[in-house]
């Protein structure tokens, strides 16, 4: 059985193809990530990061789009 995730109703991903720059910007008007929930490739680029609270239940994270 697959072990629960984040998120008390699951998890909701934002696809952007330049996470650091979506980061940045969602910092900008004042929401917090989790910084433990960074997951890289083997470049060592971002390629997921989880926002700090839930919203209505459902953690929400930005993923990389795949070139």
């Amino acid at each position: 059985m697959k072990a629960p995730g984040r998120g008390t109703h699951g998890h909701i991903a934002i696809a952007t193809n330049d996470i650091e720059g979506a980061k940045r910007w969602f910092e900008s008007q004042g929401f917090l990530f989790a910084e433990d929930s960074i997951k890289r490739n083997q470049n060592s680029d971002m390629t997921v990061i989880y926002f700090k609270d839930e919203i209505a239940g459902f953690a929400i994270h930005l993923l990389k789009r795949e070139d």
